[in-house]
Parts: structure tokens; C-alpha cells; sequence
């Protein structure tokens, strides 16, 4: 028996998680079932989280065999120790590095590890049973394909706060979205295939642009869209709800996408707009099938939909997810600005954006946009044309408005991107009004909640007030600040918000 290690670095950044510390991602769990297909079981895996490896001087790492590690290119830090700690017992022919960490140029060289694996786990399970035939005579059985591929869920109990945190299940992997960014020369004047949704835009650009924004890593990662079955994905939300999970996240980079490729003739989807259009009738078995699992009817679990495209949002769309009570989901808008949306490659526009937001809000679902500051493109008129759509969708009343500073990801077209100094001093002035009117917005939002009591899930003590703790909303919300709650980490208590502590950050009290 083989004993794997498999280390969730996911958003650890230097080794101690700053945001979405409510989040359990798909990879990991992902990792250690594929392992699992293991002639006669011959593999055991444990994952751990990064910071919990190493903020805990009695992790045994001597206890393992091989190193597994899933990390973004924002968490190399995070890896960096996690290395280091491992290394002092062990050599470093038996680490393995995954997940979009890996679509950085000689990243196998910078961690000194054995395998880097760019792309999915299931086209590299050669190169891993050479690596553990080195020890013992390993054979992979042949893991199913990916839309009748079922999770092995007691994985999900690996991570301590399983209970309260959203899990992700994956619906849909890879992205439809293959137009491309703008920048530079004009395209050849006989090329249109990143308009024209009858093309083959598959193909290699001419002026070689890879596909999708030019911000996103998706397709670095994992090509266009593929979708899992429903009886998969049923599957293992009813064995996680069995297990005590009560937030799921229906996960993919565009929800609606699901099942849009087999509306194709070569199943290749490689437009984000229509046609195809949604493919309405497996969104809606679907859908049906999770708001029948009695939990989520009786509203013990909450169901969350991570990403929408705003062009593929209608009135008959909404009316499907509508079937998850308290119905939520998150956008990507980015800019506000329609000639720096094409830019970008963007598969929609901020008037598409403001368009399926309004309908959203007017059919009652709770809604998250997301916008990205100091993009590539960016200028004064694109940032007063973002901070105009902003207040629109503040009059509209979106639940939070996410602002993230842009970063240059590996295997993107903005991979080598850098502003010049005279850019920067340009659009600092703009960018803080964006700042300044997302972190106001958010706090008045956020001013709703106080006086109110709500039940909270108490899921970790404090990091500076030893008597105090984190609690979180089941239904989703911001994060509480309990007074006096440190003992009561992983109940469910009724809290009376007494204020805002931030625009992250409600303040609170059980009563």
C-alpha cells in the first residue's frame, strides 16, 4: 500500500488563505478518486490543506510516500514551503505539482519536483503510474470517461469545515468562449472566425492569439467545454448532502454551457453565443433533479450557481434555475465598457450584462457581479464607463459587487503584460474611485443585515481575538464576526447582527 499526500494549495498564496476561506474546490478530491483506480487499491490518500500543513508542527509528513499538490500560480509561495517541509523527510523524485500553476513556463524546474501536470489529471495517469511503478508494480485501471465520472464524496470529509463550507461539483469543465483579444495588429480582413459562430474557431489564429479572454487561464487548462452526466452529478450531491454538506455549488466556467456541445454536429462547442442556444431540456433535468432532493426542497441545503453568461440569460433560462429556492449566482461583467469588452475577448457585453442582471433581480435571484481593475486597455473613458455601470446595477440592487486587481496568469495573451509607469499614475486616480464605490456599496448593502437575527454556521475561531469567531450565512452572505463564540466552532447559532465590520465583514452576537 502506497500512502499519497494530497496537499489542497488552492488560493494559499504565501501559505495562509486570505479569501474564500468557505471554498473546497473540485481538483483535490478529483486527484485522490482518479488514484483510486489503482489495480486492487493500492493507493491511500489523504488531502490536507496547505496552511493547515504548515501552521501544524506534528504534521507527520514521514507518514506518506509521494506529495500530490493542486495550486494556482498565485499560490508558488504556498508550494514553495509546503516543498521544503516535505524535503526535509523525504527526496523530491516523489512530488507531484497540478492544477493552472502548471501553464507557467518551467515551473517543474522553479518547485524541483518530479511531474508538473498541465491540464487534466486523466491524460496524465501514465507519466504517474511510471512514477509509483518505480516502487512497486502499479497499473491504472482505466478511469471512466469524464461525464459519467462520480467523485469519490468521503473525500469531501478530509476538509474539517466540509459541513459549512461551499463544495464545489463539477458540471461542466472548459469554456466556449473562443473569440479572442484585439490588442495589437488589425486581424487579416478574410478572418472572422471569432465572430462568426459557424466557424471553425478551433483553428489556429493567424496573428497567434490563443482563445478566450485575454485574463483567463481556462483554456490553458482545459479547451472547450465538456459536460458530465446528470445522474453523476446527482449523484454525488445526494452522497454529499448524506454526508452533511449544506452548501453546493453547481461549478463550471459558464453553468450555461451544460450539454451546449451536444447541440453541435463535431461537439466541439467553440462559440459562447447563440446558436447553439442553451440546451434547455438538460439544464432543466438537471436542475429538476437537485431541487427534488429533499434537502434542498426543504431548504436545509443551499444550491449556488457559480458563473452565468449574461448574453445566454433569458427569461426561460431564469425560470429553470428558479427552481432552487433562494436562488443565486455570480457574473462575470469585468468592464464596463463595450469597445474594451471586445478587447478583452469577452463573449458578452456590459449591456448584455445590465440586461440579464435586471431580469434576474426582477424573477428574485440574488446576484453577484464581478469586475476586474487595471486591465489591459484600460483608459480614463473605460473607467468612467465601468463606474457608470456600477451604479446601475447598485440602483438595481445586486447583492455585492466583487472588484479584483488584474493579474497576469501563465498560458493567458496578457501573460507578459506590464503598464508603464506613466499608465499607472495615468489610471490610479480612476481605479480608487472604482475601489472606493465597490467597498461603499458593499458596506451599505451590508448595513441591511444589522438588527436582524439569523442562524450562522460558527466555523473557525478568530486569527487575533481569542474569544471571538467567523461565522457564515447558510444561504450565503457575508462572513459575521461573533463576539464571545470561540467555544461554539462548528454549531449553528442564532446571531443578532450589531453592525459592519467592514465592506467583507458583518459584526455579531448569539442570542
Amino acid at each position: 500500500m502506497l500512502h499519497v499526500c494530497v496537499v489542497d494549495a488552492l488560493t494559499a498564496g504565501n501559505g495562509n488563505r486570505r479569501f474564500t476561506r468557505d471554498f473546497i474546490g473540485a481538483g483535490p478530491s478529483t486527484v485522490a478518486t482518479l488514484l483510486g483506480y489503482i489495480n486492487q487499491g493500492q493507493i491511500s490518500c489523504t488531502i490536507r490543506r496547505a496552511e493547515d500543513i504548515l501552521r501544524d508542527e506534528s504534521s507527520n509528513l514521514a507518514n506518506f510516500e509521494y506529495l500530490f499538490i493542486s495550486a494556482m500560480s498565485m499560490d508558488k509561495v504556498a508550494c514553495h514551503k509546503v516543498i521544503r517541509k516535505w524535503n526535509q523527510v523525504h527526496s523530491p523524485t516523489s512530488i507531484v505539482v497540478g492544477g493552472p500553476i502548471c501553464c507557467e513556463e518551467g515551473i517543474r524546474e522553479q518547485l524541483g519536483v518530479q511531474l508538473a501536470l498541465k491540464g487534466e489529471i486523466e491524460a496524465h495517469l501514465v507519466e504517474i503510474g511510471a512514477l509509483f511503478s518505480e516502487q512497486e508494480d502499479i497499473r491504472f485501471a482505466p478511469p471512466p470517461n469524464f461525464a459519467d465520472f462520480r467523485l469519490d464524496t468521503s473525500f469531501i470529509g478530509h476538509y474539517s469545515d466540509y459541513m459549512q463550507a461551499r463544495v464545489y461539483v463539477e458540471c461542466v469543465r472548459g469554456c466556449s468562449n473562443y473569440r479572442r483579444p484585439k490588442f495589437g495588429s488589425d486581424c487579416p480582413p478574410d478572418c472572422n472566425q471569432c465572430d462568426d459562430p459557424l466557424a471553425a474557431q478551433e483553428d489556429t489564429c493567424p496573428r497567434g492569439v490563443p482563445p478566450g479572454c485575454g485574463y483567463c487561464g481556462t483554456h490553458a487548462m482545459f479547451g472547450p467545454p465538456k459536460s458530465r452526466s446528470v445522474p453523476a452529478i446527482k449523484n454525488d450531491i445526494q452522497e454529499m448532502v448524506d454526508l452533511g454538506v449544506t452548501r453546493i455549488v453547481l461549478g463550471g466556467p459558464d453553468l450555461l454551457d451544460f450539454q451546449r456541445e451536444r447541440l453541435v454536429s463535431s461537439q466541439t462547442l467553440t462559440t459562447p453565443r447563440a446558436p447553439p442556444v442553451v440546451n434547455l431540456s438538460a439544464l432543466s433535468d438537471l436542475i429538476g433533479q437537485v431541487a427534488a432532493i429533499a434537502a434542498v426542497t426543504e431548504r436545509q441545503v443551499q444550491v449556488f450557481y457559480e458563473n452565468l453568461k449574461a448574453n445566454l440569460c433569458s427569461e426561460a433560462v431564469f425560470q429553470v434555475l428558479r427552481q432552487i429556492p433562494d436562488p443565486i449566482f455570480s457574473i462575470g461583467v469585468e468592464t464596463g465598457d463595450p469597445d474594451h469588452a471586445r478587447l478583452l475577448g469577452r463573449p458578452d457585453t456590459p449591456e448584455e450584462s445590465l440586461r440579464a442582471i435586471k431580469l434576474a433581480k426582477d424573477l428574485g435571484f440574488r446576484v453577484h457581479a464581478y469586475f476586474i481593475h487595471s486591465l489591459p486597455g484600460e483608459t480614463p473613458n473605460t473607467a468612467r464607463n465601468t463606474l457608470e455601470l456600477m451604479r446601475q446595477l447598485g440602483v438595481l440592487g445586486v447583492d455585492k459587487i466583487t472588484l479584483y486587481k488584474f493579474r497576469p496568469l501563465p498560458g493567458t495573451y496578457f501573460e507578459d503584460y506590464h503598464p508603464s509607469k506613466q499608465h499607472e499614475k495615468t489610471m490610479r486616480h480612476w481605479n480608487e474611485k472604482i475601489k472606493k464605490f465597490a467597498i461603499h456599496y458593499n458596506q451599505e448593502q451590508k448595513q441591511t443585515y444589522v438588527g436582524q437575527i439569523i442562524e450562522i454556521d460558527i466555523v473557525e475561531r478568530h486569527k487575533f481575538r481569542q474569544d471571538a469567531a467567523i461565522g457564515r450565512l447558510p444561504s450565503g452572505g457575508p462572513a459575521v464576526e461573533v463576539e464571545r463564540a470561540a467555544q461554539f466552532v462548528g454549531q449553528r447559532k442564532r446571531v443578532e447582527i450589531t453592525g459592519v465590520a467592514s465592506d467583507r465583514l458583518l459584526r455579531g452576537r448569539i442570542v
